[in-house]
């Protein structure tokens, strides 16, 4: 879904070609290629420097140097994980290794929780599993 989204909202933006806006636009990809995206997805390492960006943000010195230092009345990070998003018939689908890796990810980047995207009722039970076994792990 975001690969169509992409393609839609940024299809003459091209690859960056040393103009600042394209660069920032491209800059979360950080190496991904642009036509293998939709077939293999962000990996849980996107989840974890989002993440860790976003903490950093909201934080206060402290809390750079040890996440767990939160401020009291500084905002909670909680990322969403894409689950079981529908997608086409060649394109990524969610696995449970996918959703225990992305999890596991946003808690090490100092995420507050998660929350499972986007509606319950397309989620496989193995994929929420996985999901409660890296909150509880």
């Amino acid at each position: 879904m975001f690969f169509r989204l992409f393609r839609s909202g940024f299809a003459g933006a091209g690859e960056p070609r040393g103009k600042t806006s394209n660069r920032r636009l491209f800059c979360f990809l950080q190496g991904a290629n642009l036509a293998e995206l939709a077939r293999k997805g962000l990996p849980a390492d996107y989840v974890q420097r989002e993440t860790r960006r976003a903490v950093l943000g909201v934080s206060s010195d402290s809390a750079e140097v040890d996440p767990a230092a939160k401020t009291p009345g500084i905002p909670k990070i909680w990322p969403g994980i894409d689950i079981d998003i529908p997608t086409g018939q060649d394109e990524k689908k969610t696995q449970p290794q996918d959703v225990r890796d992305s999890v596991r990810a946003a808690l090490h980047a100092g995420a507050d929780g998660v929350i499972l995207s986007r509606k319950y009722s397309e989620m496989r039970l193995a994929n929420l599993r996985a999901a409660g076994e890296s909150l509880r792990s």
